[in-house]
């Protein structure tokens, strides 16, 4: 999902594996799902935020590292030890630090 890249900012050499949508989470799930896509990896803080919202991680996979150059935006909006315990009881949480 993106809203700003384009088919051309998308390698030859990826672009049979890669696939890019403007639909809601829901509907692009729906849409995958009906292909027989059961899993998707979904990246970016903006992208996962918006799959969050609307229930559809099941498994996560979170790699703190800290900003050393430049800025970049955070991937939750709260910090990783609250989101962990608010969503402990709906999916499988791995902690590894």
């Amino acid at each position: 999902m993106s809203s700003t890249l384009t088919e051309a900012d998308i390698a030859d050499s990826i672009r049979p594996y890669v696939r890019l949508s403007s639909r809601t989470p829901e509907a692009l799930m729906q849409e995958l799902d009906s292909e027989g896509w059961k899993r998707a990896y979904v990246d970016g803080g903006k992208v996962v935020q918006s799959f969050l919202q609307a229930g559809l991680i099941s498994e996560i996979t979170l790699t703190h590292i800290p900003i050393l150059i430049g800025e970049g935006l955070p991937l939750l909006d709260i910090s990783i030890e609250t989101w962990i315990c608010s969503t402990s009881k709906h999916a499988p949480i791995h902690r590894a630090w």
